[in-house]
């Protein structure tokens, strides 16, 4: 896995993404604390969440046919930049609620450019048969700079100099578009494996899109399976820090290191991936994550038991089970979708995947915050864990799992990694 940032072109574009999370993580902090102090209604933190996939939902697959049209380093560095203009005007309306819920949806707006633009450059500097290894590592580094980032804003916000905590997020942004163009000069020396860009009109490159995607029963197998556990993974993301604090009764550091070792169990799953994808097919590997996060949430009743004799530290070991599973999943569930999608199409196929996978964690945050209300957080991410087991148990009984068994894998694809890039 390691072996990849030998490609001057993936080192740059990982680079990239390391100094752009790590903004991220510092900044999400910094404007949750700023609303906390401008609002004590509770509902404003959740709208915080709502608007950070917002425009995802409403507009993500609209915006597939223009990725695709232009060069993708392009597409990261505009937004990269426009991301830099953003976070630059918080510091002018850090004092304001209404100004920071719009620069929130912007910042978000940016980012349904970005991603599903990284998305489809990667197999074009790695070869279709690292795929896998490219998903783990990228996995592994969002994990690490969600662990990072936080951190190092805890340390910040008590500074109380706002305005240059933003300033170094612009910063990173803008070093994140500096490395894309340096990114972008090695493609163009290369230009003969870069696919081809997609001149159609924009309602005929939106259609096309959706077409390949309804067309091509593997993916729609994986659309069908990733909203029911996108909505019960939220589920338990929604529940998961009222349960700690409330029924637990977890002291503020205790719950601060939790969230650290849930963190620390998903860069070790996405890293110990790669190894599991050689003993397992992607499919294969999906459906038996997908069951062990099942099992590892209704396992809470039992961690519920246990508490009262084993302490905080069957929390512990439960919380990195959970982070571990997460993270094996995400590996063959990212890796498959773009593998499985056509080169040309692989902007719009990412950017419609973004807005359901969006849309299903909406609903579940719903879901789950309403249905704790009402049944305990502990026996809410029970549910959620049961509900993900027979989506595990079903999902084989439709015709579409054939789709997926009948795939080539990664590693069954002839190529290898384009050192040349």
């Amino acid at each position: 896995m390691w072996a990849l940032l030998k490609i001057p072109a993936y080192r740059k574009l990982w680079l990239a993404q390391i100094v752009s999370e790590l903004g991220d993580g510092i900044t999400r902090l910094v404007v949750v604390y700023l609303i906390a102090h401008l609002t004590d209604n509770p509902l404003m933190l959740s709208l915080v969440i709502l608007l950070n996939v917002l425009p995802s939902i409403l507009l993500g697959t609209f915006v597939g046919p223009i990725v695709d049209r232009f060069p993708k380093p392009l597409v990261m560095i505009s937004a990269d930049i426009f991301r830099a203009i953003i976070v630059l005007l918080m510091i002018l309306l850090q004092n304001s609620l209404e100004g920071l819920f719009v620069l929130i949806c912007l910042a978000a707006f940016g980012t349904i450019f970005f991603e599903p633009a990284r998305s489809a450059v990667i197999p074009q500097l790695v070869g279709e048969s690292n795929m896998t290894k490219a998903v783990s590592l990228s996995q592994s580094t969002f994990m690490a700079m969600k662990l990072i980032g936080p951190s190092l804003a805890g340390v910040l916000i008590p500074l109380g100099h706002f305005g240059w905590i933003f300033t170094f997020n612009a910063f990173t942004y803008v070093l994140s578009a500096m490395f894309i163009w340096a990114l972008l000069s090695h493609i163009q020396k290369h230009t003969s494996s870069a696919p081809k860009v997609n001149k159609m009109p924009y309602l005929q490159s939106l259609k096309e899109g959706i077409q390949v995607v309804m067309h091509t029963k593997a993916l729609v197998a994986l659309i069908i399976l990733i909203f029911p556990v996108m909505l019960t993974v939220a589920m338990v993301n929604a529940t998961q820090s009222a349960m700690m604090l409330f029924t637990f009764h977890i002291p503020a550091e205790h719950y601060g290191f939790l969230t650290t070792v849930s963190a620390l169990g998903s860069i070790i799953g996405a890293l110990t991936a790669p190894y599991w994808l050689k003993k397992l097919s992607p499919h294969l590997m999906l459906m038996l994550s997908l069951a062990a996060i099942g099992v590892s949430c209704i396992s809470v009743i039992a961690v519920n038991a246990l508490f009262e004799y084993l302490g905080i530290s069957i929390l512990y070991l439960w919380i990195m089970i959970v982070g571990y599973t997460a993270a094996c999943t995400n590996v063959p569930l990212g890796s498959l979708f773009v593998t499985l999608t056509p080169p040309d199409v692989r902007g719009r196929s990412s950017a419609l995947l973004d807005s359901i996978v969006n849309m299903g964690t909406v609903i579940g945050l719903l879901a789950g915050g309403a249905l704790a209300s009402t049944i305990t957080p502990v026996y809410t991410v029970a549910v959620a864990g049961l509900l993900l087991v027979l989506v595990v148990l079903v999902f084989p009984l439709l015709h579409y799992y054939k789709a997926l068994q009948s795939e080539k894998t990664p590693e069954q694809r002839e190529g290898t990694v384009p050192s040349s890039v």
